[in-house]
């Protein structure tokens, strides 16, 4: 019982002296503590150990001093101007906040805050080199701004860049400098270099969000760089969660996202009328190029009506190789290859499907052009480029000479059942019993004999093949022998023979023909 009473009776002095010993540390030993702290690295330590010692003692100008040059080291400047601003109001006359708080102001661009320092700096201190260079530098560079505002509205964007860059050198953390070079590049139609410029202002604004936003919309409409586009959007939602034009904007770039993600699957599993539905629009719907092309009219991102948008780029090839590969589309392939080449000049894939389509059209010439500039761009490693010259080449020739499809009066996309009827038609025109007209039986004869030597050709897939890859089986230069003429045409044998086809009889009447009869079996 009194063990437990002594051990009660020495709790309270126990407790005082333990109170004592874990006592606060003193202002002073924070900042030694903190002195350690930044001289081992350590700079998040350090600045506790003198934010510890500033709430002791707020007064201390010493305290925020240090601190500063902590956070200066930290890259934290907006925070290393504030502890500098609250010295000079502590203590006036210190100099070195002075001139240290004048060099921030002059990286961040705030030119006349810097100017007002360093001219108080100067008068106590007009020997001072470094002091006089800063202040020519302002000078300088108020006059590099002043130019490149002047290049900008005279639409002189070399010169606008050349300026705004000298002028950033001096003040590298101005986010309204980084903007007006983004300006200058993006009416410049320099997309990826004014999305640098917007992204470092935001950096250094990171709570703009009209920037943001504008940074979604270059990345996702212009630049068609989606992953980069939802990180400004995230950015944009951790500000604030509840603002409705960053949720908008998730939404609506989430939804072309989608319909992106289906054309490309459309285009990969060869459903090109699909995709051009999608594309294009139909009586229910705009299409995805319509609603793109509206949503870039609406941007501020593109000054000058210049525009060079990676998606709407992406569509337009879409459309031209959908309707390259669609039958009976000649005219819409062209138009949407020719419009994706002025948006790129050096697509080769547009430059392809145009150059097949105009094999279609008979325009050789155009073919062959597109060809060499895609087997030029890639260097010939292309072979669709290099086989495809040589056979609008080989086109182009033949075109000067024969040309079955002309003679039976069809397109090059005919199906054989189009071939056999056209013909049909031609030769109940020209079958010398029906002709009737000014032209003599020899003519009429020659006209029947190239029709049937054409469709010989065109009905036979391999000989039609020979011909569209510009050999004409029939050519005796050609390297082979002709097959109309030859004793792989049943035709010609059966004519040897005298063998008669079934049907009506053409041809031979007196005169220089002979007695000869000539039968003709309707295929």
């Amino acid at each position: 019982m009194k063990v437990h009473c002594f051990v009660l009776a020495i709790v309270p002095f126990f407790l005082s002296t333990t109170s004592l010993v874990f006592a606060e540390k003193s202002t002073q030993q924070y900042l030694e503590e903190g002195n350690e702290f930044f001289t081992n690295g350590q700079y998040d330590d350090a600045l506790r150990s003198f934010g510890a010692a500033i709430n002791q003692d707020p007064n201390k100008y010493l305290s925020y001093f240090r601190r500063a040059v902590t956070y200066l080291s930290m890259g934290r400047s907006t925070n290393a101007l504030q502890d500098f601003t609250k010295i000079l109001e502590l203590k006036p006359d210190f100099d070195q906040a002075l001139l240290q708080r004048a060099k921030l102001y002059l990286k961040d661009g705030s030119l006349t805050e810097a100017r007002r320092d360093l001219q108080k700096y100067l008068k106590k201190n007009d020997k001072e080199i470094d002091a006089k260079q800063l202040l020519q530098s302002i000078d300088q560079a108020e006059k590099m701004i002043k130019d490149a505002e002047e290049a900008l509205t005279k639409r002189k964007y070399d010169e606008c860049i050349e300026f705004i860059s000298k002028a950033i050198i001096t003040s590298p953390r101005s986010s309204r400098l980084r903007l007006m070079r983004a300006e200058c590049h993006l009416s410049k139609g320099e997309m990826e270099e004014g999305a640098r410029d917007l992204s470092s202002a935001s950096q250094l604004n990171p709570n703009d969000l009209d920037l943001l936003v504008r940074l979604v919309n270059l990345n996702y409409f212009i630049l068609y760089d989606p992953k980069q586009s939802l990180q400004y959007i995230k950015q944009c939602i951790k500000y604030d969660p509840e603002n409705k034009v960053c949720k908008n904007l998730k939404r609506k770039t989430k939804q072309f996202e989608d319909e992106v993600g289906r054309v490309s699957k459309h285009i990969e599993g060869y459903r090109f009328l699909a995709a051009v539905k999608m594309l294009i629009g139909t009586k229910e719907s705009k299409g995805l190029i319509k609603e793109v092309d509206e949503e870039l009219k609406t941007l501020k991102t593109l000054s000058e009506g210049k525009r060079k948008s990676e998606l709407l780029m992406k569509l337009y090839a879409w459309a031209c190789k959908a309707y390259a590969e669609i039958k009976d589309k000649s005219k819409e392939a062209v138009k949407w290859c020719s419009e994706t080449l002025k948006l790129d000049e050096n697509n080769v894939e547009a430059l392809i499907s145009r150059a097949e389509v105009y094999i279609l059209e008979e325009n050789y010439e155009g073919a062959m052009e597109d060809f060499k500039k895609a087997h030029d761009l890639t260097q010939g490693q292309d072979n669709r480029a290099s086989r495809g010259y040589q056979k609008a080449s080989k086109l182009h020739k033949q075109s000067k000479k024969k040309d079955y499809y002309k003679i039976l009066r069809v397109p090059r996309t005919s199906s054989k059942k189009e071939i056999k009827k056209a013909y049909r038609k031609l030769a109940q025109e020209w079958h010398p019993d029906k002709y009737r007209g000014d032209m003599t039986l020899e003519q009429v004869e020659a006209k029947m004999a190239s029709i049937n030597e054409a469709y010989e050709v065109l009905s036979n897939d391999d000989l039609r093949a020979r011909f569209d890859n510009g050999e004409d089986p029939n050519d005796p230069n050609g390297g082979s022998q002709p097959f109309f003429y030859s004793d792989n045409n049943p035709f010609m044998q059966f004519a040897r023979e005298g063998f008669q086809f079934g049907g009506f009889p053409f041809g031979a009447s007196d005169g220089e023909g002979g007695n000869q009869q000539y039968f003709f079996k309707f295929p």
